[in-house]
């Protein structure tokens, strides 16, 4: 049976070699338009730039020296290894009733970067807030795998001074490993858009008026 002092030491152990996890990030690095004001029928252009990066790390040792005969219980961690790998698999954007989608072929613990083009035509007048949502989704690998020892020693003396023996090593063996899917947001805006009627015939003709008596009038008088 083994002691819980030791079941507690193993506990901490495995805990200790876990990976800890990073989880992928990104955001919209910029979102602008064309023009923020037009006129009913006119096609604004709007852009958007965005980016994600992921982690890759792995990290491990190893300890071949067999420690010295203590009293109580001892631990020696002989080897250690632990890992994560994140890659990225997909980011989306939507503005209104707009879609992009794009499937990146990039390597984990690497940053990705691009951009998104889309129009809108205004058909009415009004004002217009444009915003962009979406997102990514990264797959994450990640793991950890342990070896360890452990034994007692005690005296066999009736004094506790010379003689001190210790039961054979206990051997631990740890691994650990899974994949799954991790996601994150993204989001700008919003940008307004003012979009004014198309003036009356009528209302052109009085501007148009209205400039050439401008005009006339501005003229040099000889």
């Amino acid at each position: 049976m083994i002691p819980l002092s030791r079941i507690a030491t193993l506990l901490a152990t495995t805990l200790a070699f876990a990976p800890p996890l990073q989880a992928a990030g990104g955001g919209i690095d910029g979102f602008s338009a064309s023009a923020s004001t037009v006129y009913v029928g006119d096609t604004v252009d709007f852009w958007v730039q965005f980016n994600v990066s992921t982690s890759s790390w792995s990290s491990g040792g190893s300890n071949p020296d067999e420690p010295a005969p203590a009293e109580g219980y001892q631990d020696w961690n002989v080897n250690w290894y632990s890992w994560e790998h994140e890659t990225l698999r997909s980011v989306w954007l939507q503005a209104g009733d707009q879609g992009f989608n794009d499937t990146p072929a990039a390597s984990p613990g690497s940053g990705y970067s691009s951009g998104w083009s889309f129009s809108i035509t205004f058909a009415q007048a009004g004002s217009y807030d444009i915003g962009v949502t979406g997102g990514w989704e990264a797959e994450l690998s990640t793991g950890y795998s342990n070896e360890s020892a452990s034994r007692n020693c005690y005296y066999t003396d009736p004094d506790y001074s010379t003689d001190l023996a210790c039961d054979a090593w206990y051997w631990q063996y740890s691994d650990y490993n899974d994949t799954y899917s991790i996601s994150g947001s993204l989001s700008a805006g919003p940008l307004n858009v003012q979009v004014l009627a198309v003036p009356e015939p009528a209302t052109w003709a009085l501007w148009l008026a209205g400039a050439g008596l401008l005009g006339w009038r501005a003229r040099p008088r000889t």
